[in-house]
């Protein structure tokens, strides 16, 4: 079979891990995703009783399948979700691809800093890996599924250990193809535990775009805080070490600081979010500044997207905020201050842009 692009097809295998209380949704999305061999897993295994378990979620079952493809059963899945996957695939058939990233992660930093400089994908930070949406060869994927004692509880940690152990490469879309559903019959609140970086519905990557060469992993990420809001510095291991460590925020060197800096409060003091309270004003600023240290550092790694890269680079300055402000700014719990920041930090990103042009 071919592909959009030419080329032989992967053949997926999908297992969706049916979560307790939410058997209908699972069954909901296998029904989506029915034009592919699926099957539901319900691991009823409790966390104290996990270690030295098999994962059967993990468990390849079609004997055609070359990749494997486990969903989270709440999530929603992009309506060509399938098709993008394989284009995907094809283009990284080694790897171990998470098509999702959640907004309020230190991998969701590295994320939007490959989406401002136009690259599909990114090699995430950390010692974890995605779980919510994530394709795998066979062959890796059954490893996983295998009952070891050794292994961590937590099924990220023990995927990145097989990725660290086989030397495989590992990477995060951009942008997600899943999201996270608000399952809460009001839908209101903005402190959703994971939604995604940037997730594009009504809009598909060309097959092409998969094709575009990742982002290495970033060795000093601009970021938030994830309890505080506060900017800092997510830092790769030291020689002989292993560990992330979180620094104080290192600015990004720029011409014209200064003007970058007025742009930004003055976007920010246009919104009734910042204008009726100084504490929410300050963390939007802070927000906003590794905004910029982000598009700068994309900046130095290509000239920033069009077309579908474009929608999705300003669907992750949007969120970034969101995401990570959510726990302390509180007009962030209500749709009115989540549409106005969003739309402030789409118009920063902008602003930044045409002065970076200016200069270049």
């Amino acid at each position: 079979m071919a592909t959009r692009s030419g080329g032989s097809m992967p053949t997926l295998s999908v297992s969706i891990r049916a979560l307790p209380g939410l058997e209908n949704r699972a069954v909901a999305l296998a029904h989506e995703l029915r034009s592919a061999p699926v099957q539901i897993v319900s691991d009823g295994i409790e966390p104290s009783a996990r270690r030295g378990s098999p994962r059967p979620v993990w468990q390849p079952w079609s004997r055609r399948a070359t990749h494997h493809l486990v969903l989270s059963g709440d999530v929603d899945a992009h309506p060509a979700l399938l098709a993008q996957v394989r284009d995907a695939v094809r283009r990284q058939p080694a790897a171990v691809l998470s098509f999702f990233s959640g907004w309020d992660t230190y991998a969701s930093h590295a994320v939007r800093i490959a989406a401002f400089a136009g690259r599909p994908w990114v090699a995430p930070p950390g010692k974890t890996a995605s779980v919510v949406a994530t394709v795998l060869p066979v062959a890796v994927a059954a490893e996983l599924a295998a009952a070891d004692d050794s292994a961590p509880v937590d099924d990220g940690e023990a995927l990145f250990r097989v990725i660290r152990s086989r030397g495989l490469s590992h990477f995060a879309s951009n942008p997600s193809l899943v999201q996270v559903a608000d399952l809460r019959p009001d839908g209101a609140g903005a402190a959703r535990a994971e939604r995604a970086t940037a997730f594009l519905p009504t809009a598909e990557a060309p097959a092409a775009w998969w094709a575009g060469d990742p982002l290495p992993t970033p060795m000093q990420i601009p970021a938030i805080h994830v309890s505080d809001g506060e900017p800092v510095s997510y830092e790769a291991p030291l020689d002989g070490d292993d560990r992330w460590r979180i620094r104080s925020r290192r600015a990004i060197p720029a011409p014209h600081s200064r003007r970058l800096t007025r742009i930004i409060r003055d976007r920010l003091l246009c919104t009734e979010v910042a204008r009726s309270d100084l504490r929410a004003a300050a963390s939007l600023l802070g927000a906003a500044s590794v905004l910029c240290d982000q598009l700068l550092l994309a900046a130095r790694a290509g000239s920033p997207p069009e077309g579908f890269g474009e929608l999705s680079a300003r669907e992750s300055a949007g969120t970034l905020p969101l995401g990570a402000l959510g726990r302390t700014v509180a007009a962030l719990s209500e749709d009115g201050g989540r549409t106005e920041v969003h739309a402030a930090f789409l118009a920063i990103r902008d602003d930044v842009l045409e002065v970076l042009d200016d200069l270049g």
